[in-house]
């Protein structure tokens, strides 16, 4: 009896493996909204921002490291990194709250960038670097390298 049992066990544990290993849907991020800056620490502007994520898979998803370099009208500003891991849940349609990090590599001219863009509109903002994103058993390093036109900063 003890020996059915244990092969029952095994075949519970495969199926599940099984079924943990589905196809992985691509998750679609739509947008920021409700930017708050936080503070200046250490040539770190901090700040955060409710960002539209849209998961259809069934697998809960570990965004680990946020990785990118930050150009507004192809001036560069810095990088811009995750303050913590990010947790997407399954089949989530939803916002999500999540603390960033921009590296800023010479405080004065990053001020001075800042204040000229302050006033202008149509800014051109691109992203461009890495994401790292883990579920159960997989673990992918995305490459980004998006451009949006924003009205303005204001």
């Amino acid at each position: 009896m003890n020996y059915q049992n244990s092969i029952g066990y095994i075949i519970i544990g495969f199926f599940l493996i099984l079924s943990s290993c589905g196809k992985i849907n691509e998750v679609e991020i739509q947008g920021a909204d409700n930017f708050r800056y936080n503070g200046f620490k250490d040539n770190h502007v901090e700040f955060e921002a409710d960002i539209k994520v849209i998961n259809p898979s069934h697998h809960k998803i570990k965004v680990k490291e946020i990785n990118m370099k930050l150009l507004v009208n192809d001036l560069y500003i810095g990088r811009i990194q995750n303050a913590e891991e990010i947790q997407i849940l399954p089949l989530s349609d939803e916002y999500i709250r999540v603390p960033f990090r921009l590296r800023i590599t010479n405080i004065f001219s990053g001020i001075s960038t800042f204040s000229r863009l302050y006033n202008q509109k149509n800014l051109k903002v691109e992203v461009d670097g890495s994401v790292i994103a883990k579920t159960a058993f997989y673990r992918k390093k995305l490459e980004v390298n998006e451009i949006i036109y924003v009205d303005s900063m204001r």
